[in-house]
């Protein structure tokens, strides 16, 4: 069984309407295991997605692990009690980030492709 997360903090991205389609996807989760009246409680920030990207062509990853760490410190003060890292690319800083901030990181990216991948195989079947 799945351990159930009473606040997850959703951190970063590098597209700006990226982070909404992870709104999108834990909210049909939620809605999925619990009914359709129920959402998920969530805690954004976001990050200018410019400011990341630059850092990013830079390959400035020190500032960008602590832009990021900053970010997930607001929200593990506003009571997030896991994170999420919004953007694959920003994936490397995850462990560095959930570590100095004291709290587990979700690899969204994974749980995004094994749910595809369920998917797909109930589709085949059907």
């Amino acid at each position: 069984m799945s351990e159930v997360v009473s606040c997850l903090g959703l951190v970063g991205s590098l597209r700006a309407g990226l982070p909404m389609i992870y709104v999108h996807v834990i909210n049909a989760e939620v809605q999925l295991r619990l009914g359709t009246h129920h959402t998920a409680h969530l805690l954004t920030n976001w990050v200018n997605a410019a400011a990341l990207d630059s850092l990013l062509r830079d390959e400035d990853w020190r500032n960008m692990g602590d832009t990021l760490i900053a970010a997930a410190q607001i929200l593990a003060v506003g009571g997030a009690k896991a994170l999420v890292v919004c953007d694959r690319a920003l994936n490397p800083l995850a462990d560095e980030i959930g570590r100095t901030v004291d709290l587990p990181v979700i690899g969204m990216v994974r749980a995004m492709d094994f749910k595809l991948r369920e998917f797909r195989a109930i589709n085949r079947v059907a």
